[in-house]
């Protein structure tokens, strides 16, 4: 099955603006790409037979002869494939990234690559045939470790046993007929910030992933920067202390040894069992809070309760006050009007203030003076 996919740097540039900003003008996008009329027409006539791009109806007008939109193709379909701490995650997007389908299901990376490998290309295949009869024209894999993109393959990997240099991208290409890229999660979740969430508006940002594995990924001048070895952002196995703990890489004090899941599940227990032992539990809940528990040690965990739907305020509605406030609400000190809210408690009226007919709200809004 021949691979389809942008041929020149123009076409993938193209594609690139109509992917993040949606239908665009012919003029629009010959502005933005800063090429002639001729070159623009042939790029996006080849786009157009490859399926690839399509019209999308005509533009708004600018005075003159209407331009057409343009958008991505509506048969174009990519597959986002995630890898690590047990989820093994796939889903099925457009041509504009939105998701159409979508499955989890766990998986023991400890199986090996074959294994792991050969049920992402069934599920994506699965999906494939659920969201209507076309083809994949891509797919992007993210994993837990470092990956040499040029060749799509993990590198010294500890989250991935037996995966070193296990050719992900070759296996996967062959088996779907479709380009593939292999990269790191966190570099993924960085490039996910930059089309559609809070690093959107910036060109230069670090996303830092935090979990059972801990790692960044960099986006300087509106691009991924992945460094000469493809591992700018491997932070999570820097060496603080030469003594600290044992890590999963086989190194001692590395910054996911301290900060990762596991690390900070071991230290919660650890302190727990030290209070325990000195019959002090409360010692303990500290390291339990740091852990994001916020139970007592001797109780067992239970699922936080919530209020029944129909024990729920209205949004807008105040809530009643239980006690009155009797003390008086200081004067006005502006004008000589102090005396006027001698009745008037801090949020509502006293029986004085009622008699009057006077002051509605609190600390007596609603009373006007000559001042």
């Amino acid at each position: 099955m021949p691979m389809v996919g942008p041929e020149t740097a123009d076409q993938a540039r193209l594609l690139r603006l109509l992917r993040d900003d949606g239908p665009r003008s012919r003029v629009e996008l010959a502005d933005l790409l800063g090429l002639p009329r001729a070159r623009f027409a042939a790029e996006v006539d080849r786009l157009t037979t490859l399926g690839l791009v399509e019209s999308a109806g005509p533009a708004a007008s600018r005075g003159g002869r209407r331009s057409s939109l343009l958008r991505v193709g509506t048969q174009v379909r990519f597959g986002a494939v995630l890898v690590g701490d047990g989820l093994l995650r796939v889903a099925l997007t457009d041509g504009e990234l939105n998701p159409l389908a979508r499955h989890d299901e766990p998986v023991d990376v400890r199986l090996g690559p074959d294994v792991v490998v050969g049920r992402i290309g069934e599920l994506l295949g699965k999906l494939r045939v659920e969201a209507g009869p076309s083809s994949l024209t891509g797919v992007g894999v993210a994993l837990p470790a470092p990956v040499e993109v040029r060749d799509g393959s993990p590198v010294s990997a500890p989250a991935l046993p037996g995966w070193h240099r296990f050719p992900v991208r070759d296996t996967l290409a062959a088996e779907l007929g479709c380009p593939v890229q292999v990269d790191n999660d966190a570099n993924a979740m960085a490039l996910g910030e930059r089309h559609a969430g809070t690093g959107r508006p910036f060109d230069d940002f670090l996303y830092v992933k935090l979990g059972e594995s801990i790692g960044c990924g960099l986006v300087l001048a509106g691009a991924l920067y992945r460094g000469a070895a493809s591992g700018a952002g491997d932070i999570g196995h820097f060496q603080l202390t030469e003594d600290g703990p044992l890590c999963g890489c086989g190194n001692n004090g590395c910054v996911e040894a301290y900060c990762g899941d596991v690390a900070l599940v071991r230290e919660a227990v650890s302190a727990v069992r030290a209070g325990a032992a000195r019959g002090d539990p409360g010692r303990g809940l500290p390291a339990l809070h740091a852990a994001g528990h916020r139970q007592h040690a001797d109780r067992p965990v239970r699922p936080r309760r919530h209020r029944r739907p129909d024990r729920r305020r209205p949004p807008g509605k105040r809530p009643v006050l239980r006690r009155p406030l009797t003390h008086p609400a200081p004067p006005r000190r502006s004008c000589g009007c102090g005396p006027r809210y001698a009745g008037y408690t801090r949020f509502g009226r006293t029986e004085t203030a009622r008699s009057r007919g006077e002051g509605r709200g609190r600390g007596g809004v609603g009373v006007r003076c000559g001042c």
